[in-house]
């Protein structure tokens, strides 16, 4: 019977599993829905059952499992294959069958035999569901029932969906007080207040990477703010503002009299400032080759000399660098040393721009206008339907940063207190607008119609130009219109030529 099984637990059960989701939100409405039904059904078919969301989650688990649910589950086994291939797999022999070749716990199964397989819900892999057999007894049951169990279950996760389409399958947002500065709800963000929350754990070295205006600084100062060294000084520094030839002393500060034009009494370097907390090292990829090797150093040895002085200065400090550079790309080029680099990205944290966050538009409009709103003593506007519609189809190159300013403008120079709409907005967003509809002065098509390849070739030929005509930006218009790499680069083939051809002709 399953109550002979209880013993034989899963690797991954008695391993720590992280991040739990948040306190207070063990799974989210559709899941508690799903675990609900998960015990009957399970007794009834003489199996175990778990299952992982989309990001990783266990959310649903019966007998040995049910003391997983809530956490993150190992990145490599059978379930996390399923979630990437798409496709189904029986294990009748766990090690040594293909599905296991990568599996974290390989050698060390508990399990006879399992079945997973991916649940689709409107074109997407919401989840993965896992079917076990413990004893040879349950194994002969998988064999005969495992293609109805899983239908049962992926009947079960469609009504939960169906129910709570307003719930999302992501953990909740963690509390909002620990990130008081990070204003957002989308996929991306949660993912990266998860990883900022993993990162303020530890004491490693942080590099942050992302666009111009996306928020680094913003991002640094919550892994300090949630860290243990949060009574600490977060010190930035501009690794771009300052020339190269006082850049040493900044860091390092010196000695009375150390060279010409220094203060007789010396001056204390960011280094120092930043003892028992945070040095935040802003566009490090502009550092000069020469202090690269210094800080280095620094970073090895947790010591350093002043200008003008041989006496060590041990420090005690967390480094957190950020950047709007492909890093890596900056190595190949030489422009900056390797071993600094692996030094520095010990935690990578990947900041989204603004174009990616999908649902912030609105929440990111009502924090703004409501902040120059209070700071120029004027009634807090509305958005227009329309409005929210152009924001969020706008691109945003200069991300949050630009998007603040865009709302500042438009408390200035709009109705104080009245609704918003498109026309109001800065000619250079304006005029940026993808347009949604041909023309009121152009001709429309024999009925009135616009061919299906006509639009088809509008939106492709939009989405570069929002996104960007080199490979990135074509990598972002294709992801952003649902279609692959390969077809994109097709399509514009297609249209480079047609156009050559009717030039040839005219």
């Amino acid at each position: 019977m399953r109550s002979e099984i209880h013993a034989a637990v899963p690797l991954w059960i008695n391993t720590p599993l992280e991040p739990p989701l948040p306190s207070g939100s063990p799974v989210t409405e559709r899941w508690r829905l799903v675990q609900k039904h998960l015990p009957p059904l399970a007794e009834l078919l003489d199996v175990e059952i778990v299952i992982m969301n989309a990001e990783g989650y266990c959310v649903g688990g019966t007998g040995p499992y049910l003391r997983g649910v809530g956490f993150r589950m190992p990145a490599d086994n059978a379930l996390t294959y399923s979630l990437r291939s798409g496709q189904s797999s029986m294990v009748l022999t766990p090690g040594k069958e293909e599905v296991c070749r990568t599996c974290s716990g390989k050698g060390a199964c508990a399990d006879v035999a399992n079945f997973t397989g991916p649940v689709v819900i409107e074109n997407e892999i919401v989840a993965v569901v896992q079917i076990v057999a413990f004893t040879d007894n349950q194994r002969a049951e998988l064999l005969m029932k495992s293609e109805k169990a899983f239908e049962l279950i992926s009947q079960i996760i469609g009504f939960a969906w169906a129910r709570g389409r307003d719930v999302e399958s992501l953990p909740e947002q963690p509390r909002d007080d620990r990130f008081p500065s990070i204003i957002g709800e989308s996929k991306a963000i949660l993912r990266l207040k998860a990883a900022i929350l993993k990162a303020a754990g530890t004491n490693a070295t942080v590099l942050i990477q992302g666009e111009s205006g996306t928020g680094k600084e913003l991002i640094a100062q919550a892994v300090h703010d949630n860290s243990p060294r949060h009574t600490g000084p977060v010190v930035a520094i501009n690794c771009g503002a300052i020339p190269e030839s006082l850049f040493e002393s900044e860091l390092f500060g010196y000695t009375g009299g150390a060279f010409t034009g220094a203060s007789a009494k010396g001056r204390i370097g960011k280094f120092e400032l930043a003892h028992k907390g945070v040095l935040f090292l802003d566009e490090i990829s502009t550092m000069p080759l020469s202090l690269q090797v210094k800080l280095l150093r620094v970073l090895q040895e947790r010591a350093f000399t002043r200008l003008g002085s041989n006496r060590l200065i041990e420090v005690d400090i967390r480094i957190i660098a950020a950047t709007n550079e492909d890093l890596a790309g900056a190595v190949r080029q030489g422009r900056f040393r390797e071993d600094l680099f692996y030094r520095l990205n010990v935690i990578p944290l990947q900041v989204p721009p603004l174009r990616d966050r999908h649902g912030d538009i609105e929440l990111l409009s009502s924090h703004f206008l409501a902040r120059y709103s209070a700071r120029f003593n004027k009634p807090v506007p509305s958005l227009g339907p329309d409005m929210l519609a152009a924001l969020s189809a706008y691109p945003w190159p200069g991300n949050v940063r630009e998007f603040e300013n865009v709302m500042e403008f438009m408390v200035n120079m709009a109705p104080p207190g009245g609704v918003l709409h498109p026309d109001m907005l800065p000619p250079s967003v304006r005029g940026a607008l993808p347009s949604s509809a041909p023309s009121p002065s152009a001709p429309l098509p024999p009925g009135g119609i616009i061919p299906l390849r006509d639009l088809e070739r509008n939106a492709i030929l939009d989405a570069v130009r929002r996104c960007g005509d080199d490979t990135p930006g074509k990598k972002a218009a294709a992801a952003a219109l649902g279609i692959g790499v390969a077809t994109l680069y097709r399509k514009l083939k297609e249209y480079e030529d047609e156009a050559a051809a009717l030039s040839r002709t005219t």
